[in-house]
């Protein structure tokens, strides 16, 4: 009990710390992100699927506390979904967009919409079209099928915008749809 408060309190300060670096999605994107990422089979969106399980997955990657890829056992799975439980109850969802948002692979060698953002248009997260983060939110399910197949990412796109449909504002939808997804420059990325 007393190491949960613990991290509790080391989470939210270390958040607190954190309020002062520019935001990975501009402030009021964040439903946007999610809609895209998390809708379940009803289309409600929520931050308690895929977002959250990843940065639980990266963090114990990042302190080599985790298993190899693709040698995760049911302990590491039961272990990973307590965490994300934990982490659930105190984070909001725009806290847990904003951080899945810095850390998410995005294909290229770029980790993190604002790496991704200034490799692929040269821009910056504050001036970040909607369509330039719906198209990096749907890259992140896939980015190696993604990046080197525009045409997969096309149709995806299409299907998870449109899938995003009654939570989103109407306009929104439409202008993403008849825009469709922003295209990579042939040969943009993050690596030199």
């Amino acid at each position: 009990m007393i190491r949960a408060i613990l991290a509790a309190f080391a989470l939210a300060t270390s958040q607190a710390a954190a309020q002062d670096k520019p935001l990975s999605i501009p402030a009021g994107m964040e439903p946007l992100v999610i809609a895209i990422v998390e809708p379940d089979s009803q289309g409600e969106v929520e931050t308690f699927g895929p977002m959250l399980r990843e940065q639980v997955i990266r963090a114990e990657q990042a302190n080599g506390t985790g298993p190899e890829e693709g040698h995760e056992t049911l302990s590491d799975q039961l272990r990973w979904a307590r965490k994300t439980v934990g982490l659930r109850l105190i984070l909001s969802d725009i806290e847990i967009a904003q951080g899945w948002a810095a850390r998410a692979d995005l294909g290229h060698g770029c980790i993190g919409f604002p790496a991704a953002l200034a490799a692929y248009w040269g821009a910056t997260s504050q001036d970040a079209t909607p369509q330039q983060l719906a198209t990096l939110a749907t890259l992140a399910r896939s980015p190696v099928s993604f990046a080197s197949n525009p045409e997969m990412l096309a149709a995806t796109y299409h299907q998870l915008v449109s899938n995003a449909e009654g939570v989103l504002p109407e306009t929104l939808v439409d202008l993403l749809l008849e825009n469709g997804p922003a295209a990579i420059p042939e040969g943009a990325g993050c690596r030199e």
